[in-house]
């Protein structure tokens, strides 16, 4: 339902979100988007293109990328909503973030 055009106009419009990028030869492999909402940091959309998924540290990167975004901002957790697979624990516990069941998000303490 969100997924076109004008509302990646939107984020790119807001102060307080961005489109992160990971490119290959100009094509883009992978993106990432954070969001400061003025409470939390939250990094939505982590995704890569399917001929690039087995490269895990774009994703990393991409991750990593959108902390250091968000710390501009005094965030001091972020969080992810994202399920909770064998494959996103992976990936996201080598981020350095915690799968949190309360809220069914995977967290990250910024300064931990």
């Amino acid at each position: 339902m969100t997924d076109n055009v004008e509302s990646l106009a939107g984020v790119l419009a807001h102060p307080y979100a961005t489109v992160l990028v990971a490119l290959d030869a100009g094509l883009v492999v992978g993106s990432a988007l954070p969001a400061w909402d003025g409470w939390r940091g939250t990094v939505h959309r982590v995704v890569l293109h399917p001929q690039w998924q087995e490269q895990e540290d774009i994703g990393l990167t991409l991750i990593a990328a959108a902390v250091d975004w968000l710390s501009r901002f005094g965030t001091v957790r972020v969080g992810a909503p994202v399920a909770d697979t064998a494959e996103a624990r992976r990936i996201w516990d080598r981020a350095g973030f915690r799968h949190d069941p309360q809220t069914c998000r995977f967290t990250h303490d910024i300064g931990s």
